[in-house]
């Protein structure tokens, strides 16, 4: 795993030397350059950097004195940053200048016969993808700067490499952001480590909103078989890993001082009751096998420092699964996951 941070560094002389080239004035703002990815990944997302980088000085950026016709300040804006989605790493290229002409787009896609359908309904974001197509372009002539007849396929066919995708948001007259999403084929997260029944599994820990012992707790028991727990008034559910996730093996819980994991989503709270919890430790994410990937309540899995294996769990999907708002479990090998095919 290595740091954006050269990468993006190596992008300021770039820039200046662009902006020199094309005598616009811009402020070029990084952040997000912390973020960690796969070393082979930053190899194949330099040329789309560059390359948009590139399109947003030539095309995007107006001239100081196009900027002051249109009242805005002679200075335009690039920005590069990066984050980390819940299974993504987003690197954003944006811009405060032309923005994306929808009509001139559309015009450009008939006149080479790549427009199918009807246009007036085509949302902006169909239309935008139409830059994608090989040979495509709207610039009334070639620069040394961002043609070189070079276009825009190139960035989507690197990113299509690394299984990921290509968002283009954009306003006339106000900028244009391009997003690479390129999912986490591996991705560092601080996790929360605890067992249930010789298990190791593992959560988000910025998911959690605290733990809590039952040592000295009672649960209650206002309808059915539900647990619930009285803390400080807010009524949390208990709820036991087996209820959520489809496992061929049932987990048996074995602590007689057993922990309860508090999560909050959208001012809902749900408590996992687990045997005990390991502690916090900063996880490389792997993704599931192709053949497991369908598994729902699971992110991915990482190898502990003991060489054991651990799922990340989805949060999202668990209160989803408890409110009974989750798609119904498919029948088949899929339905039930086994954590023996991730050892």
């Amino acid at each position: 795993m290595v740091p954006l941070s050269s990468t993006f560094q190596k992008m300021n002389r770039l820039v200046r030397d662009l902006q020199k080239r094309s005598q616009k004035r811009l402020d070029f703002k990084i952040g997000g350059e912390d973020t960690e990815v796969d070393k082979s990944v930053v190899e194949i997302i330099q040329d789309p950097i560059i390359h948009l980088l590139r399109n947003s000085i030539d095309h995007g950026l107006e001239t100081p004195e196009e900027r002051a016709e249109l009242g805005k300040k002679d200075k335009g804006i690039i920005r590069l940053q990066a984050r980390q989605s819940a299974n993504e790493v987003w690197i954003l290229v944006a811009d405060d200048g032309r923005g994306l002409d929808r009509e001139k787009i559309i015009n450009k896609a008939r006149e080479k016969g790549i427009l199918k359908g009807n246009p007036d309904e085509m949302s902006d974001k169909e239309v935008f993808q139409l830059i994608f197509t090989p040979g495509f372009s709207t610039a009334e002539k070639l620069t040394d700067i961002s043609g070189r007849g070079v276009g825009m396929d190139i960035v989507l066919q690197n990113i299509k490499k690394l299984n990921g995708k290509v968002e283009v948001r954009s306003k006339k007259g106000e900028g244009t952001t391009f997003i690479l999403r390129i999912p986490l084929t591996l991705g560092i997260i601080e996790g929360t480590v605890f067992e249930v029944g010789g298990t190791y599994l593992t959560l988000p820990t910025i998911e959690i909103s605290e733990l809590v012992s039952l040592k000295d707790q009672k649960l209650i028991h206002p309808y059915k078989d539900q647990e619930v727990l009285d803390l400080r008034g807010i009524y949390i559910p208990v709820i036991r890993i087996n209820d959520l996730l489809g496992l061929r093996e049932k987990l048996e819980y074995k602590s007689k001082n057993p922990v309860l994991i508090i999560l909050e989503n959208e001012d809902r709270f749900l408590g996992i009751l687990v045997d005990e919890v390991l502690g916090n430790q900063n996880i490389v994410i792997k993704p599931l096998s192709s053949s497991i990937q369908k598994a729902k309540g699971v992110n991915g899995f990482t190898i502990l420092g003991n060489g054991r294996v651990s799922l990340i769990l989805d949060t999202k999907f668990l209160f989803e699964k408890f409110h009974g708002n989750a798609a119904s479990t498919s029948s088949g090998e899929n339905s039930n996951l086994s954590l023996e095919k991730l050892a």
